[in-house]
């Protein structure tokens, strides 16, 4: 595939149609971390009014605007049915980025998003709906290890207890080297493109119900859900769009870089977090038995080439979810790539708690 540079893509007429202004019910800026020796501030917001409560929680470099088709789907067009909590971890967004091993790691992230919690009064035992990926889903291991007892769902995909080489010695040195190595923000953006999602998911053209634009002033969109190439801000006009899904993608990406959301400083601090995250067996045992795992699912994509599925495969053996999906010829990022299939996995396990769980695979 040749991939467009960043100039083409910030020149494209849809590139303001990338972001989505879904607006919040409730946002808010929280000073955390005051009793743990590291006081900052991070960003959240809340979708919808219903009785389940979500908290959706990024992995590396994540911001609340990746979520926008999560955001969407159940805090607007399902608002009444789901409350949805997503917090910018420290490091990104418009959360503090401070240069400072203090709160980055994933139990420190973890109590962030309980005083976030606790600060919106969502305290009740079994009442929060936990789902993390990568980053955010080694987090959501922390956070459940924090508070077993106030997790209703735990859904963990993409992500894993601990790093182990997974490959030849060459192979992941060359991992390695390609993750620390320096390079310019048009290479990353596509070296990150090509370790996230399978090359015929990028060079495709987006549904036809992706790229909506709405009014910041509004709460939604119509309950219709708009396609591609329409626009609500008060009147209705057809819109360009992109091409491919790498486009579509990169220019939130960018978008995520100019508002100054994603930095170098937050991008390592994370990183550090993650490569300190470390569970082992007995410890994932632990955290099965106090949060039941019969509310545990566990997702990973077989094409993941941001974190090899062997990693998923570990947690799923170790932890023992109620739930184990290996998903034939996916990536690392189902937020994006299979949006709407994703949707429908996460609504029916958030959901559907009266039903007997089963293990599967695909």
């Amino acid at each position: 595939m040749r991939f467009p540079t960043v100039a083409q893509i910030t020149r494209h007429p849809a590139f303001d149609t990338a972001v989505w202004k879904l607006r919040p019910r409730q946002s808010g800026l929280l000073p955390v971390g005051a009793t743990r020796g590291g006081r900052h501030s991070v960003s959240w917001e809340i979708h919808g009014n219903g009785p389940i409560k979500m908290m959706l929680i990024g992995g590396l470099g994540v911001t609340r605007a990746d979520w926008q088709r999560q955001t969407y789907h159940f805090g607007h067009l399902h608002k009444d049915r789901y409350s949805v909590l997503l917090v910018d971890n420290l490091g990104a967004g418009a959360s503090d980025k401070p240069f400072s091993p203090i709160g980055y790691t994933t139990s420190g992230l973890a109590r962030d998003l309980l005083e976030v919690a606790d600060h919106v009064q969502w305290t009740a035992p079994r009442s929060l709906h936990i789902g993390g990926g990568s980053l955010g889903g080694m987090i959501a291991q922390a956070v459940a290890r924090e508070a077993p007892e106030r997790i209703a769902r735990l859904a963990l995909w993409s992500t894993c207890p601990r790093f182990f080489r997974t490959g030849s010695w060459p192979e992941y040195l060359r991992h390695i080297w390609g993750a620390v190595a320096p390079k310019t923000f048009e290479v990353e953006i596509r070296d990150v493109a090509r370790a996230c999602f399978p090359e015929a998911w990028l060079a495709a053209a987006p549904p036809a119900n992706d790229g909506i634009v709405v009014n910041d002033q509004v709460d939604a969109v119509d309950s219709k859900r708009p396609g591609q190439g329409e626009i609500n801000n008060n009147s209705r006009g057809a819109v360009p769009r992109f091409g491919t899904n790498y486009e579509l993608w990169a220019a939130g990406e960018i978008a995520k870089h100019r508002a100054g959301h994603v930095t170098r400083t937050g991008h390592w601090m994370q990183a550090l977090a993650g490569v300190r995250h470390s569970l082992d067996a007995e410890q994932l045992r632990s955290l099965g038995d106090e949060v039941g795992r019969e509310r545990i699912m566990v997702l990973h994509g077989d094409a993941d080439g941001m974190m090899p599925v062997d990693l998923g495969r570990v947690l799923m053996a170790e932890l023992r979810p109620a739930r184990s999906i290996v998903v034939k010829g996916m990536g690392h990022a189902p937020i994006q790539e299979r949006a709407d299939w994703f949707n429908g996995v996460l609504g029916e396990w958030f959901t559907d708690e009266e039903r007997p769980s089963s293990t599967s695979a695909r």
